[in-house]
């Protein structure tokens, strides 16, 4: 499950209990692992007594979350800073990671590392060198936990990476939201696709709607078949203001694409725009495994 994408401030002392108790929640609800959507550039602004207590707070709320039987996934969520910048996106990542690697490079904790949440605008031409070299970093702090890897851009299916046989404990990650005009309808942020906040009450669910799923689902198939690597379903939701039955259907029939090939998922999100918050039973209604 994804939590913290439109909570920056959630290290607060006033929003840490906050926090906590959404972590609780969705354990109770049957979430076994987060999905943390971290924005660190937001206080570095603040000094480095602002920098130090921000980590702080990290480790607290890693040490909550594994406390509570979740397996934490630190995700860095600088997607849009890093798009506008490269050089910019190589100082964060590297600062970031050299940090938190070490930071939780004992076995006690249960947690991976995603490196970068959709390396998009100038990191598209520029991710397939980094992110080996911010593989290389972590290792360097931390040789235990995992490490997940997204494709440029969007991280959709057809952005995979080809797996490195060389590299131990790799896991590599695709985003899924098609169609775009059943899953973000409504959604009047999307700068790119404007026409989309104006879309209202559009079904998903029909012969044609699960076949294009299952002939997306083929190329998934076709990197597994080249690459003996783990899959993560790293992202994949409906916006609020899709009809809720069929918000419900297309987040099952994708869960069940995923669970079908022994490729792990998670929601987006729980408590944003596109919250599931208290839809769990429903969406895994059918199928074989819990997130």
């Amino acid at each position: 499950m994804n939590v913290l994408s439109e909570n920056k401030l959630w290290h607060q002392n006033s929003r840490m209990e906050e926090t906590k108790a959404l972590l609780l929640q969705a354990r109770q609800e049957g979430f076994r692992s987060i999905r943390l959507n971290l924005f660190p550039a937001a206080v570095t602004d603040g000094g480095e007594d602002a920098i130090d207590a921000w980590y702080q707070s990290l480790r607290v709320l890693v040490t909550y979350g594994n406390s509570v039987g979740l397996h934490m996934i630190i995700d860095l969520h600088e997607s849009n800073r890093c798009g506008v910048d490269a050089s910019e996106c190589r100082r964060l990542t590297t600062d970031f990671w050299s940090r938190t690697a070490g930071m939780f490079s004992d076995t006690r904790f249960d947690v991976s590392y995603e490196l970068l949440n959709e390396p998009k605008g100038e990191m598209v031409s520029q991710w397939g060198a980094l992110y080996p070299q911010l593989i290389k970093l972590v290792r360097s702090k931390d040789r235990h936990h995992s490490i997940i890897v997204g494709g440029k851009g969007y991280s959709t299916i057809w952005d995979l990476p080809p797996a490195d046989p060389d590299q131990e404990r790799i896991i590599y990650t695709f985003h899924y939201y098609n169609p775009m005009s059943f899953t973000h309808q409504g959604a009047d942020w999307l700068k790119a696709h404007p026409s989309l906040a104006e879309r209202r009450n559009i079904a998903w669910g029909s012969y044609a709607d699960r076949t294009r799923l299952a002939i997306d689902f083929r190329s998934v198939d076709g990197w597994m078949s080249r690459n003996d690597a783990p899959l993560f379903l790293g992202e994949f939701g409906v916006f609020k203001r899709a009809p809720a039955e069929e918000r419900v259907v297309w987040l099952s029939s994708v869960a069940r694409m995923a669970e079908e090939r022994g490729i792990t998922w998670c929601l987006f999100d729980y408590e944003g725009g596109f919250g599931v918050e208290g839809l769990l039973p429903a969406i895994q209604k059918g199928t074989n495994r819990q997130p």
